[in-house]
Order: structure tokens, then C-alpha cells, then sequence
């Protein structure tokens, strides 16, 4: 199996600094809006801000690593987000539909009770600024009962919002749903989504076939957490050599929503050639033509990075 190498780009101030902890991407039209995990973290001056990404400006990046991506800020409008949340841990999903936004929310409640939290805001005109609407938010039901897992990703369907859990794999969840929304964050039932060994930690949006990639990653200092039973993906497709040699997964994965449930594709995933150490840990992914575009956190540092698909 070939594996594709991400090309880093340069990112400009302040979304380069590692302590900006990247958690998820989305478009907003022609802007990539990067989200953090916390956004007030480092702009307590300025409140809280996400920043925006041009499209053109990622194309010129992508055409030429040497040129520097300067993210502008978006106000973030959200007095009372971290309430809904016993011990707020930051925010981990974002996903658009025409003028709505939707967030995930972590936070923790002590002794591995994990809490998943979704709410939904506006976006002024010209992506000004994003207001969240935090008398209402909707909590989520835990999966699996381990430390530091909630709900990582969120697609939409239309005027159906999907959340997805990040632990789906079949030792500790012995049955992975998507949750799904109405646009005012009414309940619309619950569909099974396949094992998944590893974490999920962001999504795309859907296309028009209602197909959508997810980010897959490994880290094997969470072996004990995770208990990963057999990877069905690498025995179905194979890996590719850095992944023969080393315990880290990097990957995305491809699967399709339907109204009966979510399907993996027959679309073998994009593996990452891995650079070796402990991994990268990606938490965001968008389309980018006829790639993607990923991000990780803070470790092993802020990275934004160009994928092709092959």
C-alpha cells in the first residue's frame, strides 16, 4: 500500500505558536476556519477568536511551501460555553451550514467521566464574527467510559447535524453510533457507525454522494487505554513500509452516510508516511482539490500540512 507524504506550510502569527492546540477545520465558503481548542487560551485581551484561512491563500502555500499563510481572526462570541461542562476541557469539532454554526464541547467529570456537549451559534455576514447560542446545547451520551475520550468530530447532512465518538473500536465500544440533530438541536435518533480501531479526531464535510473522510491516528503510549484489537483496514488494504515498522497509525478514512447508518467505503484509506518518533497527532481535517488539508495540536508542534490523495 503507497502512502502519501503531508506537506507542511508555513504558517504565519499566531497560528504557527504550538500552544494554539489546533482542534478542527471547516469551510465557511472560500474560508478555512481554523478552530482551537481554546480559544480565549492565548487572545484573552482580544476575547475569544478562531481564525480564517483564504482559499487563495492556501493555494499559493500549497503551490509553494516557502510562501507564509497569514490567518486573520474571528471573533468567537460565547459568554457562558464552558458552563454546560463540569471541568471544561476546550472545544473539539466546528462544522457550517450556510449562515449556523455547530461546536463540539469537552469537558471532564471526574474519575473518567467524560461529558460531549453540542452547540450551535450564528455567523454575521462576511464571517465577522461566529455568536454561539449557549442557552441552548444538547449533552451527548458516552460510549466508552475512558479518560480524556468525548465526541472529536462533526458532519452535517443537510439540515442533519452528525456527531461522532473518538473511541469506536470493537474492544471498548462494543457499539459505535453517530448521533444526529436537527438543525435546532432536536434529537433525531441515533445510527450505527462501523468499528474503527484507534481514535477518530475530526471529519470532513459530506459531498455530494454523502461521502465524508475521517482522521485515524494511533498513538502507542494509549495501547492500555484504547486495548486495540485487530486493525480489519490494514488487513483488508495492507500498510504502507513506515507503517510495517512502527506502531503509529496515521490514516485517513473514508466512509458514507445513509438514513440506515454510516458505511465505510470500499475506497482504500490515505495512509501518511510517517517521520518516525511517537506520530503526529492530527486533530483537524478538510477537502482541498483533490487533496486535503490536516492539522495536528500541539504535539509534536503546530502543524498545518497539504495531503495529496495519491
Amino acid at each position: 500500500m503507497a502512502e502519501v507524504t503531508p506537506r507542511p506550510l508555513r504558517l504565519g502569527a499566531p497560528l504557527n505558536k504550538a500552544n494554539m492546540e489546533i482542534s478542527g477545520l471547516a469551510w465557511y465558503g472560500d474560508t478555512l476556519v481554523v478552530l482551537p481548542q481554546y480559544p480565549s487560551r492565548r487572545t484573552e485581551a482580544n476575547g475569544r477568536q478562531l481564525y480564517g484561512i483564504s482559499r487563495s491563500a492556501l493555494a499559493q502555500a500549497v503551490a509553494d511551501t516557502t510562501v507564509s499563510i497569514d490567518p486573520f481572526p474571528i471573533p468567537l462570541h460565547a459568554n457562558g460555553m464552558s458552563d454546560h461542562a463540569t471541568a471544561y476541557e476546550g472545544c473539539e469539532a466546528i462544522a457550517f451550514e450556510d449562515g449556523r454554526a455547530y461546536f463540539l464541547v469537552e469537558g471532564n467529570g471526574g474519575a473518567s467521566a467524560m461529558e460531549g456537549h453540542l452547540l450551535r451559534g450564528t455567523v454575521a455576514p462576511g464571517l465577522q464574527s461566529i455568536r454561539l447560542h449557549t442557552a441552548t446545547v444538547k449533552a451527548l451520551p458516552m460510549q466508552a467510559p475512558l479518560r480524556n475520550m468525548s465526541y472529536e468530530a462533526l458532519t452535517l447532512h443537510g439540515d442533519t447535524v452528525l456527531t461522532l465518538f473518538e473511541a469506536n473500536g470493537a474492544r471498548v465500544n462494543t457499539s459505535p453510533q453517530a448521533h444526529r440533530f436537527t438543525s435546532a438541536l432536536d434529537p433525531a435518533g441515533p445510527i450505527s457507525f462501523p468499528a474503527l480501531e484507534y481514535r477518530l479526531t475530526d471529519a470532513t464535510a459530506l459531498d455530494a454522494h454523502g461521502r465524508f473522510w475521517v482522521t485515524n491516528y494511533f498513538y502507542p503510549g494509549e495501547r492500555d487505554l484504547l486495548d486495540p484489537g485487530p486493525d480489519s483496514l490494514a488487513l483488508r488494504f495492507g500498510t504502507g513500509a513506515t507503517h510495517q515498522t512502527s506502531d503509529v497509525v496515521e490514516r485517513l478514512v473514508e466512509y458514507r452516510y445513509t438514513p440506515q447508518g454510516i458505511r465505510r467505503t470500499t475506497t482504500p484509506p490515505v495512509w501518511f508516511r510517517l517521520r518516525g518518533g511517537s506520530g503526529r497527532n492530527w486533530e483537524g481535517v478538510a477537502r482541498f482539490g483533490d487533496g486535503f488539508l490536516v492539522a495536528t495540536d500541539k504535539f509534536p508542534s503546530t502543524i498545518l500540512a497539504y495531503v495529496p490523495r495519491r
